[in-house]
């Protein structure tokens, strides 16, 4: 969110500066963020309660209880069994199935969750910087179980008629998954995949029949022992919560919607998903001509198929999408030669010696990352520290916990920058803020809004200060990464 915009949705409205964020949020963000949503926990490392999450980078940010405080967890034995089927592609005349078993043991919810004073702070500004260092929702509660994904793939000849008898839906009991299930395994050519979490990477083929035996005695392999967290809600931060209020969580309700947060969890947030295998199908049917969305490669506007015109978008150029060839139509005129090219305007060239002494374009920036950021009070008059959860290239930092704390522009550690990250690890921040690394012709170049520790050259670039680390004197080739990057300044 732009921190512009950000402090123009409050203006006009004494209210909101109390709420800071939440009138952000209510004012500037869209529908979906202000929703809780489910997530598929790595049975490995689940995230525990109170962790931040961004929505809009799929990943959680900062260290847990940093943006939303408890009292601990609140367990409450008990839970839903659901079996579900749900239809993850139609791509290419296929038909893929996935089929799903969440055993919910246990649930628990953050008590008295709070967002902390800090945090709070850092939301009475413009809101921004709550944004960025807490993202837009957090783990209120887990379900604690198991859970069974796996997927049917029937081919082109048999996908019609199974469609005809599939019924799919989410049920507490496994009669009409049963059914469904059976059916699609008794379908010629059909193959099936377990796929652990919902991750493709770690399919493992099995038999159709062997698909339903399993999936269908899982809940009893599901006990008090062998339970573990498997899918957490992510809850957006209320309105009310800004003030400093208790958020009430009640972890019994909403988990009967788990096959859908694993069919469709986006693999960037951190392993792929079954759906994925609906966009493989589709990459390899489907190829769009360059900068055209909608239209495949070789399909000319009004071409024949079946002796109508394919309008762009409909069914019959979604079927040449799939593979099929237009049907030849003898009675159609035969279509008329194609106009000649219109000739290229002709280009006068520049003189040798002109072209000799012109000026070379400037390099490009690859890349540039925004990352959110702590700033901590340095020495008396001297550089800030800043703490990230990933420390910019060529800087020296310390890890302490899930942060890094470093000095802007140093590269070398002596005692008195040890001594300045080990005093920042201890103290509370004293505000927050967005650092920049931009990518210049294999040079990293990092923009902070406070200028780099005594010694270091630097570049203004806006509000900005552009270095390098360690760099004290640029080469050429150095200044000109740091002017390329300077341009973007904000």
């Amino acid at each position: 969110m732009d921190r512009r915009v950000a402090a123009r949705s409050t203006r006009g409205r004494p209210w909101c500066l109390a709420l800071g964020l939440a009138c952000t949020l209510a004012g500037s963000a869209p529908a979906r963020a202000q929703e809780s949503f489910l997530l598929p926990l790595e049975a490995a490392a689940p995230l525990a309660l109170g962790t931040a999450w961004d929505r809009g980078e799929a990943r959680p940010i900062g260290d847990p209880g940093a943006c939303m405080g408890g009292a601990g967890a609140e367990r409450h034995e008990g839970g839903p069994t659901t079996w579900t089927l749900v239809v993850l592609s139609r791509a290419g005349g296929r038909l893929l199935v996935g089929a799903h078993v969440a055993r919910t043991i246990a649930s628990e919810g953050l008590a008295e969750a709070r967002i902390p004073d800090a945090a709070r702070r850092l939301a009475q500004g413009e809101g921004a910087d709550f944004r960025l260092l807490c993202g837009d929702g957090f783990v209120a509660a887990r379900a604690l179980g198991g859970q069974y994904v796996g997927e049917i793939e029937i081919g082109p000849g048999q996908a019609r008629a199974a469609s005809a008898r599939l019924r799919t839906g989410v049920w507490t009991e496994p009669g009409p998954f049963q059914a469904g299930l059976e059916a699609l395994a008794r379908a010629t050519g059909a193959q099936a995949r377990e796929l652990p979490g919902g991750r493709r990477s770690e399919a493992v083929p099995i038999a159709p029949d062997e698909l339903a035996r399993r999936a269908l005695a899982f809940p009893d392999t599901v006990t008090a022992e062998t339970a573990a967290p498997f899918l957490a809600m992510v809850r957006s931060y209320p309105e009310w919560a800004f003030a400093g209020t208790t958020i009430a969580i009640d972890p019994t309700l909403g988990w009967g919607d788990a096959a859908r947060a694993v069919f469709l969890h986006d693999a960037a947030a951190g392993g792929s998903a079954a759906a994925a295998r609906s966009a493989e199908m589709r990459k390899a049917v489907v190829k769009r001509r360059p900068g055209d969305p909608r239209r495949p490669f070789g399909i000319p506007a009004g071409a024949a198929f079946a002796g109508r015109a394919v309008e762009p978008g409909s069914a019959a150029e979604a079927g040449l999408a799939g593979g099929a060839e237009p049907a030849a139509n003898p009675s159609a005129p035969a279509a008329a030669p194609a106009a000649p090219p219109a000739p290229a305007p002709a280009v006068e060239a520049l003189p040798a010696s002109v072209a000799a002494t012109a000026a070379e374009p400037p390099p490009p920036v690859a890349q540039r990352r925004r990352m959110a950021a702590l700033v901590y009070a340095g020495p008396e008059g001297g550089t800030p520290v800043f703490a990230t959860t990933q420390a910019p290239p060529g800087v020296y930092a310390e890890k302490v916990k899930q942060r890094v704390y470093w000095v802007p522009g140093v590269a070398a550690p002596t005692d008195a920058v040890r001594e300045a990250l080990a005093r920042a690890a201890a103290a509370p921040p004293a505000r927050g803020t967005t650092i920049v690394v931009a990518e210049v012709a294999g040079t990293a170049v990092v923009l902070t809004d406070v200028a780099p520790a005594p010694g270091i050259h630097a570049e203004p670039a806006g509000a900005l200060q552009a270095w390098i680390a360690g760099v004290t004197a640029p080469t050429p080739a150095q200044r000109e990464a740091l002017a390329a990057a300077a341009r973007g300044g904000d």
